[in-house]
């Protein structure tokens, strides 16, 4: 059985959103500061940077399953409301490369 292709609502500047969410389904991509709940309607996947909060005034009533962002924190996630709506939530850190100086 052939799963239908996923709604995704992305914000407009996370880069190569094609490469990495193409082949999952429909891309649907919104200024971050201007995501709203009505964008989410039929909404199955949210990708966010840091500019967009997200909690229960963005992702009530929507059919929303999974919430990404492309940042390096999460204080604009409320993480409590989503783990009450059944969210689990991996949060990854990538290996920040450390930065040398030196002084003549």
């Amino acid at each position: 059985m052939k799963q239908r292709p996923l709604n995704i609502v992305a914000d407009e500047n996370i880069p190569a959103l094609d490469a990495m969410f193409g082949p999952l389904g429909n891309i649907r991509r919104v200024p971050g500061r201007g995501v709203s709940n009505r964008d989410l309607r039929d909404a199955d996947l949210l990708l966010v940077r840091s500019i967009t909060d997200v909690g229960a005034e963005l992702l009530t009533g929507t059919p929303v399953g999974f919430v990404g962002t492309a940042t390096i924190g999460t204080d604009h996630v409320d993480l409590g409301y989503l783990a009450e709506r059944g969210f689990r939530s991996a949060v990854h850190r990538a290996a920040m490369p450390t930065q040398s100086s030196s002084t003549c």
